[in-house]
């Protein structure tokens, strides 16, 4: 269970299933990736969204990827969640080219979410080699090259 503030140095994997409390910040450093394995459950809300956002907004260079990586992952929610200031990158044999990627899974919820101001790689989001992904009331500003692949 995670809730809080978190800061991320490094790139951060989860090979356990995840729950992830309304409120929770995820502070970035720049080109760090988080790579969820597992089945995550992030529920923020209206008024506690869930944040994955830069370390520092104002000098900082774009962190990589949150990427929902692999079958295990199947089942996971996204819920009230604001991604804002990521990029894409490369971790061990994967090129994620967003800053929200989904691999290799399927029946994936993206609910009352926010993608904001990604930068140099290509896609805000991009999807692949997924079936069932539902996105819903979602809203892409300021991509930086295709809002969705």
């Amino acid at each position: 269970m995670l809730n809080g503030i978190i800061n991320v140095d490094k790139n951060l994997i989860f090979n356990d299933e995840v729950i992830i409390q309304p409120g929770t910040k995820f502070l970035i450093k720049p080109g760090k990736h988080i790579v969820f394995k597992k089945k995550v459950d992030a529920q923020g809300t209206t008024t506690e969204p869930i944040f994955f956002q830069k370390f520092d907004k104002i000098n900082s260079l774009p962190w990589g990827s949150v990427a929902i990586l692999g079958k295990k992952t199947m089942g996971s929610t996204f819920n009230n969640v604001i991604f804002s200031g990521g990029s894409g990158g490369y971790f061990n044999q994967y090129k994620f080219s967003s800053m929200f990627s989904v691999h290799n899974t399927k029946n994936i919820k993206i609910l009352n979410s926010q993608f904001l101001l990604n930068e140099l790689f290509d896609d805000t989001i991009h999807v692949i080699y997924s079936s069932d992904i539902l996105f819903d009331n979602i809203k892409v500003n300021n991509a930086f090259g295709d809002a969705i692949d």
